[in-house]
């Protein structure tokens, strides 16, 4: 009877090691190569307004008629792009490199409602 007991608590000590090291080993690996779609979203929208901000595209442009006409608007343009397929992850890397292009991005050209940047694509960020 003890050798029986010994036998079924090691085997279920066994069992319940393996089971947290596997849940434990892909949970890690996930964020560090993605990040989730909602937030990217709302930084994208972020940076872009900002960008339009500092270039005198709010207003006085008429590219956007106030902050919050940006942030509706870009908002809307980036869940159009990166929503029509499901994205249901961003690559991270995908990520930094579009918000960079946003903050780097040329002020006479600007005009996101009219096209996403080329590293803010679909195809560029969704995985």
């Amino acid at each position: 009877m003890k050798k029986y007991l010994v036998l079924l608590a090691t085997a279920a000590c066994a069992t319940s090691a393996d089971v947290a090291t596997t849940e434990t080993t892909s949970a890690v690996l996930r964020p560090t190569r993605v990040i989730a779609t909602d937030p990217t979203v709302a930084d994208i929208t972020r940076a872009e307004c900002a960008r339009a901000q500092a270039c005198g595209a709010v207003i006085s442009r008429g590219i956007y008629r106030d902050a919050d006409y940006c942030e509706t608007t870009v908002n809307r343009a980036v869940r159009d792009e990166l929503l029509t397929d499901r994205c249901a992850y961003i690559d991270r890397a995908g990520a930094a490199k579009c918000l960079d292009t946003i903050r780097h991005e040329s002020c006479a050209e600007m005009n996101f409602t009219e096209h996403v940047p080329t590293a803010c694509t679909h195809d560029a960020l969704c995985r």
